[in-house]
């Protein structure tokens, strides 16, 4: 099995089909890649989206909140 980079960058999406990089890619033309879209959203709805999400259910149960403002020492780096 071939050990394949992961490529991040970032983009525009036009006509809902067409996606334009804002660099060129490392990649032969006309090789078949695999593309996960996540849109960048400036008002913070991924951070509602996460919290629907069941995998990340856990952390908002009260058996995780084990934590106060008094633990720890304060980090002034």
């Amino acid at each position: 099995m071939n050990k394949k980079k992961a490529i991040e960058t970032t983009g525009i999406i036009n006509n809902g089909k067409v996606i334009y990089l804002d660099v060129d890619l490392p990649l032969i033309n006309n090789s078949k890649v695999k593309v996960t879209i996540t849109g960048i959203d400036k008002d913070g709805e991924w951070m509602a989206l996460a919290s629907q999400n069941p995998a990340l259910q856990d952390i908002f149960s009260a058996e995780e909140d084990i934590y106060t403002l008094e633990d720890g020492k304060p980090f002034n780096g």
